[in-house]
């Protein structure tokens, strides 16, 4: 099967060449390699031309915003799958084989698998996965790692412009809702260097999600779950109480009778401190296993070393999302119950908007 792959780029002069090459490397796939250029002032079409004789169709013209650049590469594809590479992103040795090889022995429309993120501090795996909790606020992975049939596309249609940042969430709750066959493959297939328009929009994505969210779930199973998660979205953005309900019910999670520390003094510490803080909870201080000389508090609370905590007088909150499942094996090491002496962010998070 043959893989268009797109690639839209707008003054990528530092990271173009690496994307391309990550491309026109990959051995034994039938690619058609599309690039659309939002008419760059730097040196980037100097390199795109470099590569003209193995590049399937070039664009460069201004346009719209990135999604009406993606939907000019949607209308030249003419291969069977069809996938979005950033200008800024790269593909890994010889996955687009395995990716073509995987659509023909599956009955399927869309196929999502991992990705790398690469950030300031370091890279983690993002899995593909769907499920209640994360349809309703994100993509099944980063969508340089979504690849869909050509005839999908000509079914459902391409991206809406309308949207500045979130038009790749909205095909994909748009395909979901309207039937597709879809599935997760638990292979590594690109690197995302994050930076990208949904950080620099965070607020915009943010509402964008949201609105597109309550437009394909509402009438839906999921209806109940959503509203209660962006109602906690509000709590965590807009600092406002919205129903006394959801109000007592979080402050019921945590003991009362107990000292309470965050495990992990970044920026999910911070977001833990605070809406402890807000439900008055007396947050006792932050631990790390990391404590430089120059971060001795945070908000006036010390952050110290796990070895100062107690079990049985102590309950942790582990704010970190990446380290839970290592920090968690560390707490029981020590003697801490889970549940019973320690828990994480996204357990509150499930207990509130769940109820499990």
């Amino acid at each position: 099967m043959k893989i268009s792959v797109v690639t839209v780029v707008y003054n990528g002069e530092n990271s173009i060449e690496r994307t391309i090459n990550s491309v026109l490397n990959q051995e034994e796939a039938d690619i058609e390699y599309i690039v659309v250029d939002g008419a760059s002032t730097d040196s980037t079409m100097d390199i795109v031309q470099k590569y003209k004789r193995d590049i399937s169709h070039i664009v460069s013209e201004p346009d719209r915003g990135i999604y009406d650049a993606m939907n000019k590469g949607l209308k030249l594809a003419n291969g069977d799958i069809v996938t979005f590479l950033n200008s800024d992103d790269w593909y890994e040795i010889n996955v687009l084989k395995f990716i073509a090889d995987a659509f023909e022995n599956r009955d399927i429309d869309i196929l999502c698998a991992n990705a790398r993120m690469i950030g300031e501090y370091g890279s983690w795996i993002r899995k593909a996965e769907l499920n209640r909790k994360n349809i309703i606020r994100q993509l099944p992975t980063s969508h340089q790692a979504i690849f869909a049939t050509r005839r999908w596309f000509e079914k459902i249609g391409g991206f809406n412009t309308k949207y500045i940042v979130s038009a790749d969430y909205e095909w994909v709750t748009r395909s979901i809702r309207g039937g597709c066959r879809i599935e997760m493959l638990p292979v590594l297939v690109v690197n995302f260097l994050l930076g990208g328009m949904s950080s620099k929009f965070a607020e915009i994505n943010r509402e964008e999600i949201r609105n597109i969210a309550m437009q394909y779930y509402t009438g839906t199973s999921l209806e109940k779950g959503m509203k209660r998660y962006y109602l906690f979205e509000d709590l965590l953005h807009k600092s406002r109480k919205e129903g006394n309900g959801f109000w007592d019910e979080f402050k019921a999670v945590l003991p009362a009778n107990k000292n309470i520390f965050i495990f992990g003094a970044g920026k999910g510490g911070m977001n833990s401190y605070r809406l402890l803080e807000k439900l008055e909870y007396d947050v006792s201080g932050f631990i790390d296993n990391h404590v430089r000389n120059d971060q001795a508090k945070i908000e006036g609370k010390a952050i110290q070393l796990p070895k100062v905590l107690k079990a049985g007088r102590d309950f942790i909150v582990i704010s970190s999302s990446r380290y839970k499942e290592d920090i968690k094996k560390q707490l029981l090491e020590q003697g801490f119950r889970e549940k019973y002496d320690f828990c994480t962010y996204d357990d509150i998070k499930d207990k509130i908007i769940y109820g499990e």
